[in-house]
């Protein structure tokens, strides 16, 4: 991959809108059917019968270093530990957390 030394300085030409980014896209909720979609959407954007939640408790696996980590990665030999989704690993004790004075 070659950098391009003109987008450099990008930040600078105001005629550069936008670069490097994916178009304007919809957000929506799909629902198996009409009725389905008129009664759930007044209590949660989640309940949808083609909505998969990704929430809970997961498998995890740290590795301190690239070096540590198996090669291959046969995850069926692997013990893992569990950690909350959504969550930050850094709060459940496998590295201390980075603290930065901007919002991410």
């Amino acid at each position: 991959m070659q950098y391009d030394v003109k987008k450099r300085a990008n930040y600078k030409n105001f005629k550069v809108f936008k670069d490097n980014r994916l178009d304007h896209r919809a957000y929506f909720i799909p629902f198996g059917s009409r009725a389905g979609a008129d009664i759930e959407l007044t209590k949660k954007r989640y309940s949808s019968d083609r909505v998969q939640l990704l929430n809970g408790e997961w498998d995890f696996k740290y590795y301190p270093k690239i070096k540590d980590l198996p090669d291959p990665l046969d995850t069926d030999n692997v013990e893992f530990d569990k950690i909350p989704v959504p969550g930050v690993w850094s709060r459940y004790g496998y590295e201390p957390p980075f603290y930065t004075n901007v919002k991410y």
